[in-house]
């Protein structure tokens, strides 16, 4: 019995069954839904695929299409976030900012989305106190919010793994193990985002405590020469340029500047990914990094947590059947307070939530 699997979905779209939820909202998914040893169920009856096909399923298929910058907040966030609901009851739908988020670290048995890229540095100084870039810093929260050995697969621009700065792939490497990664050819998204960007598939597993990395090529770019022109790619993609797929070439970026691009048969995308994905899998169990369950601890703190309500910042007190409590990263711990002072501190908490909601509703 492999039990309910706790899942973390980042981005605009959920796309865990035929049905799709279209709009802007940025809602992550805790469901619980079943996995295999690295695969992810789709329809809740058949397994997409046995290996880790399944994990990315449906990020190549709709790419979970996050937007390009969390700054914007479309008034059509509620109602996304509302239809999201009702299309999986069993999933807690949140329309926020990821970077507002407030779950235990190792929350999750597995994480899945599509990172939003910006140049934009978003505030949360518990998950990104070095200030890293929006889709570095939502690898980095993701990987803190899954449990160890649990999995994580995001698609990423290029640059998470082709900056010349290691920083940010050495705080993940920190966390998490390179289980494999896919450079996807440019207009892999250009039918569901109308982009060419070239995206990078990564598959992480969070390191148990204790255990030393399992290899650090992925931390480092080399110098190498396309088309007569000196560029930088990450080690990675150098050691393995089958999981690139596609030739890689110059060509003008975004902004004007010669930037690293994949030109690749759209038409074999699917086939192609699924080969190299079969070949990350089969490596994967053999290197011991494969999905593991999680352990008694875990499960029996899990079932012993209190979560808050959702708008109660850290520190926050708030009264409880047996007491007090305060929220600790968006659960309620215990809080002794002298019985003496009891009666008082639950009325001026009962005084705090009257304003409280007499402020929203003057909003």
């Amino acid at each position: 019995d492999r039990g309910q699997q706790q899942v973390l979905v980042l981005g605009q779209i959920a796309r865990f069954q035929v049905r799709e939820v279209a709009g802007e909202a940025r809602p992550f998914i805790d469901f619980k839904q079943q996995f295999g040893d690295l695969d992810v169920r789709q329809d809740h009856s058949r397994p997409v695929n046995q290996r880790l096909r399944g994990l990315s399923s449906p990020l190549a298929h709709a790419a979970l299409q996050a937007p390009r910058s969390a700054s914007r907040r479309p008034t059509s966030t509620a109602v996304t976030a509302a239809i999201s609901q009702g299309l999986y009851p069993h999933a807690a739908v949140r329309a926020e900012s990821f970077a507002d988020t407030r779950l235990p670290e190792g929350h999750f048995d597995a994480a899945i989305g599509n990172v939003p890229f910006s140049d934009v540095t978003l505030h949360d100084p518990v998950h990104n106190p070095t200030r890293l870039s929006m889709h570095n810093h939502f690898i980095l929260k993701s990987l803190r919010l899954t449990r160890p050995g649990g999995m994580v697969a995001v698609l990423t621009s290029q640059y998470t793994m082709d900056a010349q700065n290691p920083g940010a792939r050495r705080e993940m490497a920190m966390l998490a193990d390179l289980v494999g990664a896919v450079r996807l050819p440019a207009g892999a998204h250009r039918r569901t985002a109308g982009t060419e960007v070239v995206t990078d598939l990564l598959i992480l597993r969070r390191r148990e405590d204790g255990q030393p990395p399992a290899d650090d090529l992925w931390e480092t770019v080399t110098p190498i020469s396309l088309d007569g022109q000196a560029a930088k790619i990450n080690a990675y993609f150098d050691h393995y340029p089958e999981h690139v797929l596609g030739t890689l070439s110059i060509r003008q970026g975004m902004y004007g500047r010669p930037a690293v691009t994949v030109d690749g048969d759209l038409d074999r995308l699917e086939t192609d990914l699924g080969d190299v994905l079969d070949q990350i899998t089969f490596t994967a169990r053999r290197r011991d990094l494969a999905f593991t369950a999680p352990t008694a601890e875990h499960q029996a703190r899990q079932a012993a947590r209190v979560p808050s309500p959702p708008q109660l910042w850290d520190g926050s007190i708030v009264a409880t059947d047996t007491g007090f409590g305060t929220v600790v990263q968006g659960s309620v711990e215990p809080l002794e307070v002298p019985k003496s002072a009891g009666p008082e501190l639950r009325a001026l908490l009962g005084l705090r939530d009257a304003a409280h909601r007499l402020l929203d509703l003057e909003d």
